[in-house]
């Protein structure tokens, strides 16, 4: 499994509740900001962005990006576990 960064702006705040849907169900998720998930999926970067088509305006933004090791934060909603076991070398 992968893990990806997704983050998105949207204008309708009802849509977000079917992109964290979408997240969620993916696989093992977890928010790290506001509008910054972090998920560990089968799925392709892209195959995770079709999913969430649907719900997302021409106004809005939305990205997902595929996740290497090496990565360092500070203070964020989620779990510290989490982010060492699928981002840590």
């Amino acid at each position: 499994m992968a893990a990806y960064m997704v983050s998105y702006e949207v204008q309708d705040q009802a849509v977000v509740n079917e992109i964290v849907a979408v997240i969620k169900a993916a696989g093992d998720a977890m928010q790290v900001l506001s509008n910054f998930w972090m998920v560990s999926t089968s799925l392709t970067a892209k195959q995770l962005r079709e999913q969430m088509l649907e719900y997302i305006t021409p106004e809005d933004r939305l990205a997902v990006i595929k996740c290497g090791t090496g990565a360092a934060w500070k203070n964020i909603r989620g779990d510290n576990k989490w982010m060492v076991e699928h981002l840590s070398s």
